[in-house]
């Protein structure tokens, strides 16, 4: 229906505006419901939460006068379909002038999860229904290099156990499949008993894999965990093992796709290999997350 719509206001605004215009105002459009649609917000209309959303995805990929334009051009598909949006709402443009504070200044990088950490914070989740989902989110995210927006997508029926004791999970539409044919990723053993464990233990059978859990530490909620949280959840692990704030402060949900970029680097992958395991569309993207790979990847 989104794209329909989407449509439908380009074919509106072909007197309007040239023909370039219209190509960029569809293509960063497409840009945005593919955030939504991993994401399962709603692209049109727009609330506040769901464009600071995708701020928040798009600050870790690109400048912030490109998400700027970007937002500018939904903003005039939405004028052009007669609906209301929140583009130039109070928190969508404080979210945009925090982001162009230092418009020169290099984007940083978030701290890369090697395996080194990422098993640091397994050894501090605990034997409650919290810590099995947490187990499994760190096998999950670290293996399959996906967005947060992706990891929170996952579905149980996505995932499938095979008889060596691994599985598959199958990973859908992305940047580098535009068709939606998806195709499917092996995960270890390791990985493939954590997130039976969480199945189990929180007696998930279909619905969201990945689900936030209620305060009383045993009701889970029936939507998937926010994909917000995934960055608390690695901060909140880093205090418990006693890494420094300094250090922590450069974790985000990130960290589990530059770690893993450097680890298959340094393992020998091609980057060819690398875009199609992370779902990244330019090799640039690969050589700013591995440029440090040769160094030291954890000062804890």
């Amino acid at each position: 229906m989104a794209k329909i719509l989407l449509e439908s206001a380009i074919e509106g605004l072909t007197d309007a505006l040239s023909p370039n215009t219209l190509r960029a105002y569809r293509a960063d459009n497409v840009i945005f419901l593919e955030f939504c649609e991993k994401a399962r917000l709603d692209a049109y209309p727009a609330s506040a939460s769901t464009l600071l959303s995708f701020i928040d995805a798009r600050s870790l990929e690109a400048h912030p006068r490109t998400i700027e334009r970007q937002l500018f051009a939904i903003q005039t598909l939405h004028q052009a379909m007669g609906l209301s949006h929140a583009c130039d709402s109070v928190e969508v443009r404080i979210a945009m002038r925090k982001l162009k504070r230092l418009p020169n200044a290099p984007q940083i990088q978030a701290q890369g999860m090697t395996i080194a950490l990422r098993d640091q914070l397994l050894a501090v989740t605990d034997e409650s229904l919290k810590g099995a989902r947490d187990r499994a989110l760190l096998h999950l995210a670290f293996e399959s290099m996906r967005r947060r927006s992706e990891l929170v997508a996952f579905l149980v029926s996505d995932w499938s156990q095979r008889v060596d004791g691994t599985s598959l999970i199958k990973l859908r539409r992305s940047k580098t499949d535009q068709a939606g044919t998806g195709f499917m990723m092996a995960l270890s053993r390791q990985c493939t008993e954590a997130i039976d464990e969480w199945l189990s233990q929180a007696n998930i059978s279909e619905g969201p894999l990945l689900r936030s859990i209620h305060k009383d530490g045993v009701s889970i909620g029936q939507k998937a965990m926010h994909d917000r949280s995934i960055g608390r959840i690695y901060h909140w692990l880093a205090e418990k093992a006693g890494i420094p704030k300094a250090d922590r402060m450069k974790l985000s949900a990130h960290s589990s796709r530059v770690g893993p970029a450097q680890e298959l680097l340094l393992r020998g992958e091609t980057v060819p290999q690398i875009m199609r395991r992370g779902g990244w569309t330019s090799p640039d993207m690969v050589a700013r997350y591995t440029k440090h790979a040769d160094l030291d990847p954890l000062p804890f």
